[in-house]
This record gives C-alpha cells, sequence and structure tokens, in this order.
C-alpha cells in the first residue's frame, strides 16, 4: 500500500528547500541525530546504568516497543520518501551522510523522538530536562523535513505513534509491574508474526533485534547480576565509560560487516540484538565484583 503525496505536502518540502543554507544544513543534521539509533541506545544505557534501572527499563521497552511498530507500519505503507519523486531528488540535504533508510511512513527519527523522550518527560521532574524534551520533540521532525527525507504526514503521525506507545507501555508496566516479563514475552510474540508471515524490512529487523535483546538482557540482569545504581559519581562516570567503550567498540565491530551480509533479515537481528544484550545483560556485569556488592 504507496501513499501518494499531496500537492501541499509537496509545496511545503520545496519551502523548506528554499530556505536551506550551509548553518542550517549542519545545524538540523545534528537536531536530526537525537532522533536515531545510536543516541537512543547511548541514553538509554546512561540511565539504565548510572540513574535508575527501573525507569531505564520501562524507558527502552516502550522505546524498542515504537521501533518494533514503526517498522511494521514502514513495511505495510512503502511510502516513497520526498526526494525518491522523479524530478525532486535534490530535494534531499548532505546526501550521503543523513540516514534515511527504507520507507517513509511513519518517520524513524520523528517516532524515535517521540517515545524516547515522552519517557524522560514522565520520568522527571527537572524543568530544563522536560523543556529540552519538549524541544526535541518538536525540532527532531522539523528535521527531518529540513532535510528533505520525511513528509509533513510521515513526520506528524510519526511522533504522534512515539507519544502513544510510551504512554501505553508506560501504564501496562505500571499496571502489571508484577507480571512485566509477560508484558515482555507477549509484546515479542506479537511482533513475531512479523518475521515469519511478513516481508520485514531492515528497520523492522533491527527494532526487533534490539528488543529480543533488550528483554534477554534485562531476564538475566534480574536472576543473575541485580547491580544498584547507588554509586558515587566517580563510579557512575567509569560505568559510562566503560559500557559507551564496550556497546561503541561492538558497533563499530559490527559495522565492518558487508551490508550484504548484515542487512540479511537473520543477521539483522543477530547483531542487534547482540548490542542489546551486551548493553543490558553484559555491561552491568563488569560493575559487580567478587567482594563488593556494588563493584564500580
Amino acid at each position: 500500500m504507496n501513499i501518494i503525496c499531496s500537492n501541499i505536502e509537496m509545496s511545503i518540502m520545496e519551502w523548506f528547500y528554499t530556505i536551506g543554507n550551509e548553518f542550517l544544513n549542519k545545524l538540523f543534521y545534528i537536531i536530526t541525530q537525537f532522533g536515531g539509533s545510536i543516541v537512543l541506545i547511548g541514553i538509554l544505557g546512561i540511565i539504565y546504568w548510572c540513574i535508575d534501572k527501573e525507569k531505564g527499563e520501562k524507558i527502552g521497552f516502550s522505546i524498542l516497543t515504537s521501533i518494533c511498530l514503526n517498522g511494521v507500519l514502514k513495511s505495510l505503507f512503502m511510502r516513497k520518501r520526498p526526494f525518491q519523486h522523479e524530478g525532486k531528488e535534490y530535494l534531499q540535504k548532505l546526501d550521503g551522510k543523513d540516514s534515511a533508510t527504507g520507507s517513509s511512513f511513519p518517520s524513524g527519527h520523528s517516532q524515535n523522538s517521540g517515545s524516547l523522550y515522552t519517557a524522560l518527560f514522565k520520568s522527571s521532574n527537572n524543568l530544563f530536562l522536560r523543556i529540552s524534551c519538549i524541544l526535541l520533540i518538536i525540532f527532531v521532525p522539523i528535521s527531518r523535513l529540513y532535510l528533505g527525507v520525511h513528509f509533513p504526514s510521515d513526520v506528524v503521525i510519526g511522533t504522534l505513534l512515539g507519544v502513544v506507545t510510551t504512554l501505553i507501555c508506560f501504564f501496562l508496566l505500571t499496571r502489571f509491574n508484577k507480571h512485566k516479563m509477560l508484558i515482555y514475552v507477549i509484546t515479542i510474540i506479537i511482533f513475531t508474526q512479523f518475521i515469519i508471515f511478513g516481508n520485514p524490512e531492515h528497520d523492522f529487523c533491527r527494532g526487533y533485534g534490539l528488543l529480543i535483546g533488550f528483554v534477554s538482557g534485562i531476564s538475566v540482569e534480574n536472576k543473575f547480576i541485580r547491580f544498584e545504581n547507588n554509586v558515587g559519581i566517580i563510579k557512575k562516570l567509569l560505568r559510562v565509560c566503560i559500557g559507551i567503550l564496550i556497546v561503541g567498540g561492538a558497533f563499530f565491530i559490527t559495522n565492518l560487516i558487508p551490508k550484504s551480509i548484515s542487512h540479511i533479515p537473520f543477521m539483522t537481528i543477530l547483531i542487534y540484538g547482540f548490542i542489546s544484550f551486551l548493553t543490558i545483560g553484559v555491561v552491568p556485569l563488569m560493575f559487580k565484583s567478587p567482594n563488593n556488592k556494588n563493584g564500580i
């Protein structure tokens, strides 16, 4: 099912093109990264490792559920991106640098930002953080329009889906906290049918792998590791450094795998499942020591 863009939407894309300049190109390229997978995993890791692992678990489940939902919808609607329309190739700015994979509807970056920053907003009473979350929910979608990789309807629906998905996930995990693992398993089962019976895009396989690795990591951590967040600032900084070194190294190594191999659905699921499991189920093991309950 392919959604056709309206003349109004294409006119909006043309307007964004006319206001383009080098400064805005760089600014919006930076802003758009706040809706990307690497930033999401980084923020999730820092919250889970150093601040509050219970909140980190809730935030992580919300984000990954939203990513999987986005992948399913992309596979169903198969909408062309603005620059993929004949004669409109010039609309995409920073060609070759910006991440624009899969179909256009709904916007993955917009849905990611709607999900993540709604989760952070609900998880904190800090005024500065809450204002920052609202601004990112607004400006990440705008960055996708400016860069020419999504239509207005892509980013509006994507953002709303991200917000709603997080609100539903937070409600379920709060209401049925004692049965959260059951909720995780049911969610995986629901998305598994799209792997078995569908023709999943790379984005969905990536999200599905992240979700599988996340749930596996949570299970291992809860049963065998049980690290705590109540450590000093120095130890928290060490945790961030260790986590970034391990997970960043894994990202670097997996990026060396040729796309002809890494984009095979099974391999995509395996790669991102490994990275997610590493973040949640292996890195916390580094925080433990035989003679100290909390370690670092």
